[in-house]
């Protein structure tokens, strides 16, 4: 679905990224995993175009997609639901979720809420409530639905566990595996590493912008150096 080959990215002068290959597989979660400031959001902006790599190829489903502009991206069938939720808080929830569908066929719009409401029923009582007056999880319930509200092929979640309770955190674990168990392709950047390799087919581990690691989830579970410096083992 997804092939990051030799990508490098930064900002400016600061070079963030060298030599980046990676795959993510049709219907599958692949994690992304690694310390704060190594490149993970980087790599996610890389390939939705909102940061224009100075060398290598982003190629999504067989064609190369480096280059173009984050909306044609999208139109192709990528979504990304950035960390920090990012959505309108004075807009309700069911306002954000159809601001989601806005590229994809309006005919089909309520067949889509349907399924965000599948996934995510609590959603369905909030739906008239503005979005600032929302807790955490209920929040990432929604960034979540807006993203699929597109009908994308793929997502890209940047640390969707980020801030919320342990409860809220399993039951978000929980929703991400039914998501590409229905068909829709999942690279995840996460700092909850036990979490996401519980999730993942294939991980990769990121230190000082390449890859360090990578491999099926099980056996990065197993690694050593995942076990000391991911996992506390």
């Amino acid at each position: 679905m997804l092939r990051v080959e030799g990508l490098a990215a930064g900002y400016g002068e600061a070079v963030v990224l060298e030599e980046i290959s990676l795959r993510a597989r049709e219907a599958e979660v692949t994690c992304v995993l690694g310390p704060n400031g190594v490149g993970k959001t980087t790599l996610l902006r890389a390939v939705m175009g909102l940061v224009r790599p100075s060398r290598g190829a982003v190629l999504f489903r067989g064609e190369p997609v480096h280059g173009l502009p984050t909306h044609a991206v999208v139109r192709r069938g990528m979504t990304m639901i950035p960390e920090g939720r990012r959505l309108w808080p004075s807009l309700t929830v069911g306002e954000n979720l159809e601001m989601g569908g806005y590229a994809a066929p309006r005919e089909s719009l309520a067949e889509r809420l349907a399924g965000v409401v599948r996934l995510f029923p609590r959603l369905a009582e909030l739906r008239d409530r503005p979005c600032a007056h929302l807790s955490g999880g209920e929040q990432q319930m929604v960034a979540i639905g807006r993203g699929l509200m597109g009908a994308p092929r793929m997502l890209l979640m940047d640390e969707p566990s980020l801030g919320l309770a342990p409860l809220v955190v399993r039951d978000m674990f929980e929703a991400i595996r039914k998501i590409a168990a229905a068909g829709t392709t999942v690279l995840l950047v996460e700092q909850n590493t036990a979490a996401a390799l519980e999730v993942s087919r294939h991980g990769y581990v990121l230190e000082l912008g390449r890859v360090a690691l990578d491999g099926e989830a099980a056996a990065l579970r197993d690694d050593p150096h995942v076990k000391q410096a991911y996992l506390g083992l």
